[in-house]
């Protein structure tokens, strides 16, 4: 086990936690580095239970490997939760060596925080990534049959389709395109979005022309459901930003408005300069967003996949990326809904 003098000596070179025990788990010697990563003076310690410090459940776990270990046991090291004097939880890697002279125990731990919260959080990020791409791999196989049966039965000499049904077919041709088109620009921002090279280019620029550039594509989805919009911007207001992302941020929001609204309905969009930030609304006369969708919105790989009024794909995807380009720019965005009564989103970005 070494002298006392060589303890005291390796336990203050040791850049991580030494202590000494006794063969009953009472703590009689700490090094300075627990005083560092538990927020107590050394002192506070000596005395004490081993296990006073982790949670119920290891606490339990490790007394028995502690027993065994003293018995000649293996010293498998075990990674532990304990408690910071702030609440916080901590989590240490343990190894120790028993010495039957002077029935005491001698355990190093690491610290090993970061490492695991770095783990977890990797786990939900691919578990998420997984979930998304499951709801963007139905959508895009759904749209994709849509669109191979009517060309299938198009193309088949079998048909003999009156111009009037080909113009209904070519019309839905055309809106089942735009909506794979969408989901897949989408997609694409998104993944730039996560390899990092998804950068913002600043230009000034008129916003009343980018809003009705932005909402111009979505003109004929509104009038085939009856859906007027009007556009209300504050005359003459102007705003530094990246014009395409500010565009995308619009065209998802009014997209969703429309897909979520019945017909006959009406969806509104406004801007204007609130103190030293631009205020965008976007409030829809349509069926709202369910209780246990709401924490849901803007987050990764939740399923908040469900159609539009007329059957309209939608996975989610554009307001993950609508959020992220509003946080890009510094700005917050918010929404307020209730069933059958509408929602409205509101943005806030920097002047």
């Amino acid at each position: 086990m070494g002298s006392e003098s060589e303890i005291n000596f390796f336990f203050s070179m040791c850049p991580d936690l030494c202590c000494l025990l006794s063969d009953d788990g009472t703590i009689q010697q700490v090094n300075a580095v627990w005083e560092e990563k538990f927020g107590h003076p050394t002192t506070f310690f000596e005395g004490k239970k081993f296990t006073e410090f982790m949670t119920p459940e290891d606490a339990n776990s490790v007394f028995e490997k502690y027993q065994k270990r003293i018995h000649g046991g293996p010293s498998n090291g075990s990674t532990c939760k304990h408690f910071h004097s702030d609440g916080s939880l901590l989590y240490i890697e343990w190894r120790a060596s028993f010495s039957p002279n002077f029935h005491k125990m001698y355990a190093i731990g690491r610290d090993m925080t970061e490492e695991v919260r770095l783990a977890e959080n990797l786990k939900k990020a691919i578990d998420a990534k997984d979930k998304l791409f499951s709801v963007i791999s139905h959508d895009l196989k759904s749209q994709l049959a849509g669109l191979i049966q009517m060309t299938g039965m198009m193309s088949d000499h079998e048909y003999n389709f009156s111009k009037e049904e080909l113009i209904q077919y070519s019309g839905m041709l055309h809106e089942s395109s735009k909506n794979l088109h969408e989901l897949l620009e989408n997609l694409l921002n998104w993944s730039k979005i996560q390899r990092g090279i998804m950068h913002i280019e600043k230009t000034d620029f008129d916003v009343k022309q980018v809003f009705t550039k932005a909402t111009n594509p979505l003109i004929a989805a509104a009038q085939s459901k009856k859906i007027d919009i009007q556009i209300t911007v504050e005359p003459g207001l102007c705003m530094t930003a990246d014009e395409q992302m500010i565009s995308s941020i619009i065209r998802n929001l009014v997209s969703n408005a429309i897909k979520f609204t019945p017909t006959n309905g009406h969806v509104s969009i406004n801007a204007r300069k609130e103190s030293d930030v631009i205020h965008f609304e976007i409030q829809d006369s349509g069926i709202g967003i369910p209780d246990e969708m709401r924490p849901k919105l803007f987050k990764h790989g939740e399923n908040v996949s469900r159609k539009g009024t007329n059957g309209e794909p939608s996975c989610g995807l554009g307001l993950i990326i609508t959020e992220e380009f509003v946080k890009m720019h510094n700005g917050s965005i918010v929404f307020t809904t209730q069933e059958n009564k509408g929602t409205t989103f509101e943005v806030d970005l920097p002047q």
